[in-house]
């Protein structure tokens, strides 16, 4: 049961990133992608959660913090990807697990086995080589120093942010195991949508349209998915385990999802980061 939770995990993140990179293809405005996507991932928890909804204190605020960081982080990840090469700013935010990593061990004394150690290193091994490029860019990718500086500056906001909304989760479930999985998703969903929404509002510039509709539609319910399943997985893994292998499930899926649906080929340090990850999964669960 557990490995299926940690599939559809993997899969609905996925489905989410295909969602953004269709979308940016019609070069249409963020605020209206984020505002569309929170929106449809609230709406879907929301009438789950209609008849069951019980308030927790608690969880609310624990909800409303992680809209917090997730809405920084959903809108510094675009510009870092508009700025910056996809493969490096993906390697530097996959280690933000270093965060929700630290606090198991530190606070919640969970203490890694030998084999989830050496898989650690296998994980780290899988998004170096995923990042890895060969030969000289062209000289439309190359960026300007200024670009660079900004560059460096959202990546590392979106690392934090990504890595703090990844700690709150295990906070969470580790004080409320199997409880409010959902209120505390639709919490920052809602949260998420209000932002984006006022955002998108007051941005009289920014478009939107039904094609672009559909595919914020479809990023918002994998959204709320994906992070069902990783509160559920919170209560139950550790973090240790957990979050490297999300991850690094995550990404030899991307590297499968691009061949087959964008075109896009594998070299050697992708393959190389394709044997990397799966004996990242193999020995993190052990």
């Amino acid at each position: 049961m557990i490995s299926l939770v940690y599939l559809f995990a993997v899969l609905f993140s996925v489905s989410q990133s295909a969602s953004v990179k269709y979308y940016r293809r019609n070069n249409e405005d963020v605020l209206f992608f984020n505002a569309v996507k929170s929106l449809a991932a609230f709406l879907v928890l929301a009438a789950l959660l209609v008849w069951n909804f019980r308030f927790h204190a608690p969880t609310a605020a624990y909800g409303v913090l992680y809209g917090v960081f997730l809405a920084i982080s959903m809108h510094t990840g675009y510009k870092a990807l508009c700025l910056g090469p996809m493969s490096l700013t993906g390697m530097i935010v996959s280690f933000s697990v270093i965060l929700p990593i630290a606090y198991g061990i530190v606070f919640a004394r969970e203490k890694p086995t030998v084999f989830q150690g050496v898989g650690l290193v296998f994980f780290v091994l899988s998004v170096v080589f995923t990042s890895l490029r060969t030969g000289t860019p062209p000289a439309s990718q190359e960026t300007s120093a200024k670009d660079r500086k900004k560059w460096l500056l959202y990546v590392f906001l979106t690392f934090m942010t990504n890595g703090l909304c990844s700690t709150l989760q295990k906070m969470h479930q580790s004080a409320y195991p199997h409880r409010q999985l959902g209120e505390f998703v639709l919490y920052a969903c809602g949260f998420c949508t209000l932002v984006f929404g006022v955002a998108y509002l007051k941005k009289r510039t920014a478009h939107g349209s039904v094609r672009g509709v559909g595919f914020a539609g479809l990023a918002g319910l994998s959204n709320a998915a994906a992070n069902f399943c990783t509160l559920l997985l919170a209560g139950n893994e550790y973090a240790a385990v957990m979050y490297p292998v999300i991850s690094a499930g995550t990404v030899l899926a991307a590297l499968v999802c691009g061949r087959m649906l964008f075109g896009e080929k594998l070299g050697l340090g992708q393959w190389a980061a394709l044997l990397c990850g799966l004996a990242a999964v193999v020995l993190l669960r052990l």
